[in-house]
């Protein structure tokens, strides 16, 4: 039983610290770009001259 947790344990702290970097450069950029998404949504529906300058009509 303790075997095969051993070698789990023994495969996760082998992980190289750059795959931890990028790990978390790519959690930290999609949780920029979603909250870039939503603060454009945002003022898409909410801001008239924003709404008027993507898509061409009055909201």
């Amino acid at each position: 039983m303790n075997q095969p947790i051993r070698l789990i344990s023994k495969k996760v702290s082998a992980v190289s610290p750059t795959l931890k970097y990028q790990s978390l450069f790519m959690g930290g950029a999609l949780v920029g770009l979603n909250l870039i998404l939503i603060i454009l949504f945002g003022l898409y529906w909410t801001n008239p001259q924003i709404h008027q300058m993507i898509s061409g009509a009055q909201l």
